[in-house]
């Protein structure tokens, strides 16, 4: 089939680490999922901990949240604190927060159990302290990657993998690709004539459903008006 317009918004997928996980899923869990989550374990969940990995938002107000419902919540962040990567409001929870450790400078190295988490191990990487702990559950959010890999070479991608789009792309970027047309690229669009970008995948988007939306619906009005030229 060969389409007259293309509109790409399957973004991005989970960041990997160089630490190996074992049967550990990296793509992040979403506020919601553990909100459903703690809804269905109900009570049990109060006598657990958890562990969080991660030193963005999301992290942070995942280990708020689950903070008050669950015993205790171990944050791991490889970096030597939050101020960097977490905004201060949701610092000053984790920091009034009791049942939330922090723990800087820390990485998981193994994870133990049958046919269920039963434990996990980490390590302190500035002092080399491991230290193991009964843990049943794992959030890992240390953010994503651009899934664009198999369009380099395609369409112009900024450095670290996101799709340019629009005002975004230089003179220099629509010579590379040969731009064929006496325009520039529409607002969403790529360095290939009518192949837009949207959501999570294009440089320079916010990284949430609502603006994902909001992008898809003016990428289609796009779409028509290139259908008529």
């Amino acid at each position: 089939m060969r389409p007259q317009t293309v509109r790409r918004r399957r973004g991005k997928r989970g960041s990997n680490s160089d630490t190996h996980y074992r049967d550990c899923d990296r793509g992040g869990v979403p506020k919601a999922a553990i909100r459903e989550l703690v809804a269905l374990r109900g009570g049990r969940y109060l006598l657990r901990r958890h562990l969080v990995v991660g030193g963005g938002n999301s992290a942070g107000q995942a280990a708020v949240f689950l903070a008050e419902t669950t015993k205790r919540v171990h944050l791991l962040v490889r970096s030597a604190g939050l101020a960097d990567t977490m905004s201060r409001y949701l610092i000053r929870r984790i920091e009034e927060t009791p049942a939330i450790v922090l723990r800087p400078r820390t990485e998981i190295i193994a994870l133990e159990g049958g046919d269920h988490l039963e434990s996990v191990r980490w390590q302190n990487r500035e002092t080399g302290q491991t230290e193991e702990q009964k843990i049943r559950h794992v959030f890992i959010m240390t953010g994503a990657a651009p899934n664009t890999r198999w369009l380099d070479g395609c369409i112009a991608l900024d450095a670290k993998g996101f799709i340019k789009t629009g005002p975004v792309l230089s003179p220099e970027d629509l010579s590379v690709a040969h731009w064929p047309l006496a325009r520039r690229p529409y607002l969403l669009e790529t360095s290939l004539p009518h192949v837009f970008a949207v959501g999570d995948v294009r440089g320079g988007s916010i990284k949430r459903v609502a603006s994902a939306v909001g992008e898809g619906s003016i990428a289609i009005s796009f779409v028509h008006q290139v259908l008529q030229e």
